[in-house]
C-alpha cells in the first residue's frame, strides 16, 4: 500500500521496490477511497517517529493544496471534544473512526501478504472469523502481543512497515499476525484457517459457494434458450451466463449479476469467451475477490 510511504522516507531510503501483486484492477480501485480514509484518519495518531511525521506533514500539505480537502474535513469532525455532552479533563477529545474501513484495509494487506508468503493460497475477501485490534502509541497491548511481538519481523521497511505472522497448529490452525505502521501503530489480526470446520466458517464457505442451474430449469414460464444459465446461491438467482449475438468478436458469453447484488462488487458484468471462463469471472465478482 504506497500510501503509507511519504515521498520523503522514499527518496531518504531510496525505497522504490513495493511488494506488488497482479489484481483485477477494478477489485483495487475499489479499495482506494478507504485506503486514503485509513491513511488520513490514523495520521494524527502517527506523529513521533520518523516515518509518522512525514505522513503526517504530507497530509497535511495535501489539504492545504486542496487535495483530498473533503476528506480531511471529514476527518477532523471526527474529533469530538464533547462526546455526548461530556467534559473530558485534561483538554482530552474523543476520536471516533469508521471501523470497518479500518478492518477493509488491514484485511487486505494481510490477504496480499499471505498470498504472497503462502505461494498462491487467496483468503477469502470476507470472513467472519476476522478478528482486527488497534494500539495507539499510547496503549498498552495484551500480554499476546507483547510476547508475539518478539518473534521475526518479515518487514523490510522497519520503522515504516514491519509485520510478523504465525500459524498455531494446536489452535485449530489459528493464524496470527501483527501489523506496525510507521513505529507507531499496531494491529492485530487473527482468523481461523480457510479449511477450519466451526460452524461460522462453514457459513461463510456457503455463502461464497455458488451453484449453475439451467435457465429453462431454474425458471419454467417463459422460454429459454439452451445457452441461458442462471447462478444461484442458496437457491436464489443471483445473476445470468448466458450467450448473446450482441458481444465483443471472440467474447460471446455474457455474465451479469442480478440487480440487488451489485453492493461492493464490481464488475457487474463482462464478457468471456466461454462459459467457463464468464463463470469463472462471475464467482471473482460474486464473492469480491
Amino acid at each position: 500500500m504506497q500510501q503509507l510511504f511519504a515521498p520523503e522516507i522514499r527518496r531518504k531510503y531510496n525505497i522504490s521496490q513495493l511488494l506488488t501483486l497482479d489484481v483485477h484492477k477494478a477489485c483495487n480501485t475499489a479499495y482506494k477511497r478507504d485506503e486514503d480514509y485509513f491513511v488520513r484518519t490514523l495520521m494524527p495518531f502517527a506523529r513521533g517517529s520518523e516515518a509518522g511525521n512525514a505522513i503526517y506533514q504530507k497530509v497535511l500539505d495535501d489539504y492545504r493544496a486542496g487535495k483530498e480537502a473533503l476528506l480531511t474535513r471529514k476527518v477532523l469532525r471526527e474529533f469530538d471534544p464533547q462526546p455526548h455532552g461530556l467534559v473530558l479533563p485534561g483538554g482530552k477529545v474523543v476520536k471516533r473512526f469508521e471501523g470497518e474501513r479500518l478492518r477493509r484495509v488491514v484485511w487486505k494487506m494481510v490477504r496480499g501478504l499471505h498470498f504472497h508468503h503462502s505461494g498462491g493460497e487467496v483468503l477469502p475477501e470476507r470472513w467472519s472469523s476476522v478478528g482486527v485490534k488497534i494500539f495507539g502509541p499510547d496503549d498498552q497491548p495484551t500480554e499476546d502481543v507483547v510476547v508475539f511481538a518478539g518473534s521475526t519481523s518479515r518487514g523490510i521497511y522497519p520503522g515504516v512497515f514491519e509485520y510478523k505472522f504465525d500459524k498455531f497448529v494446536e489452535l485449530r490452525n489459528l493464524h496470527y499476525w501483527l501489523l506496525l505502521l510507521w513505529d507507531r501503530l499496531m494491529f492485530r489480526v487473527a482468523f481461523h484457517d480457510p479449511g477450519c470446520p466451526c460452524e461460522t466458517c462453514e457459513g461463510d464457505r456457503r455463502a461464497r459457494s455458488l451453484t449453475v442451474k439451467r435457465t429453462s430449469a431454474s425458471r419454467p414460464s417463459g422460454e429459454w434458450n439452451d445457452d441461458d444459465f442462471d447462478m444461484l446461491a442458496h437457491g436464489a438467482v443471483v445473476g445470468r451466463i448466458m450467450k448473446v449475438h450482441a458481444a465483443p468478436i471472440g467474447s460471446p458469453w455474457m455474465r451479469t449479476l442480478a440487480f440487488g447484488q451489485h453492493e461492493d462488487r464490481t464488475p457487474t458484468h463482462g464478457y468471456e469467451p466461454t462459459r467457463e471462463a464468464a463463470m469463472a469471472a462471475f464467482a471473482k465478482s460474486w464473492r469480491r475477490e
